[in-house]
């Protein structure tokens, strides 16, 4: 089931105002039924064996019912009716998503933890969403989260030879408490894993720039005072470093060397 495809399906049904009475709506009526047409085209490319076709094709073919089309263009419309079918969409593709993603289908598999593996699958499709509609701090730093999840998860695999003395670059915290104080930061995961082996020592230079200094744009003076780097590239760039660390991390079966 492509998640991604009813991600952004919701998107664009949160451009038509369904939520507004007919008569506000009725000013936005040829916009909105160029929306319901993309969504059609989208709905359409859903595989047969995808669980959720079947009703979102349903609510779409009684959609386009609703629309009168000549010469490519929308000339009437039962705004109601429309107005009603998005809304049953939107509630039935949001259900959808609110469901755990089966292991066999998640992004990454190897974590066995059910509630972190479905939390960095919703936050990786929320990164690609949001570089897709051209959200590029909300990317930059959703990556930052999943790469500093990533490597918490690898840590943790086994706490006794990551908090072992020989380790290099050990902060003087213990990584298996969750106060505050003994948390490690980005930077501090990110030297640790280079420093033992980790991640390859070459990439620490692309990590810090794509991940780690972007992702203090979170804080809004820290911005103003980098006046880093929040465009197209620097999304993007976050991503393929985001799925260089994803795979790297996927080959390691089982805990720290």
């Amino acid at each position: 089931m492509d998640r991604r495809q009813l991600e952004n399906i919701l998107k664009y049904i949160s451009l038509v105002p369904i939520d507004g009475t007919t008569d506000e709506m009725t000013p936005h009526w040829h916009s909105s039924t160029g929306l319901v047409a993309k969504i059609q085209n989208m709905v359409s490319e859903f595989d047969e064996s995808d669980l959720p076709r079947p009703q979102l094709k349903a609510y779409m073919e009684a959609a386009e019912k609703l629309m009168t089309w000549r010469g490519g263009i929308c000339r009437d419309v039962n705004i109601p009716g429309l107005m009603g079918i998005l809304k049953k969409l939107k509630t039935a593709i949001e259900e959808t998503l609110r469901a755990p993603i089966p292991q066999t289908e998640s992004m990454f598999p190897y974590i066995k933890d059910d509630l972190l593996r479905d939390m960095l699958d919703r936050d990786f499709m929320d990164a690609r969403v949001a570089n897709e509609f051209q959200q590029w701090k909300a990317c930059i730093v959703l990556c930052g989260g999943i790469v500093e999840a990533l490597l918490y998860e690898y840590l943790l695999r086994d706490p006794r030879w990551t908090m072992d003395a020989a380790r290099k670059s050990l902060p003087k915290k213990d990584i298996t408490k969750t106060d505050l104080a003994n948390q490690w930061s980005l930077a501090e995961l990110i030297k640790f894993a280079v420093d033992n082996g980790i991640i390859k020592k070459y990439k620490q230079a692309s990590l810090d720039d794509v991940i780690r200094t972007p992702r203090n744009l979170i804080h809004p003076m820290k911005e103003v005072r980098q006046a880093g780097r929040v465009d197209q590239g620097a999304a993007r760039m976050s991503l393929a470093m985001l799925e260089e660390i994803k795979s790297e991390l996927e080959s390691v079966k089982g805990p720290p060397p």
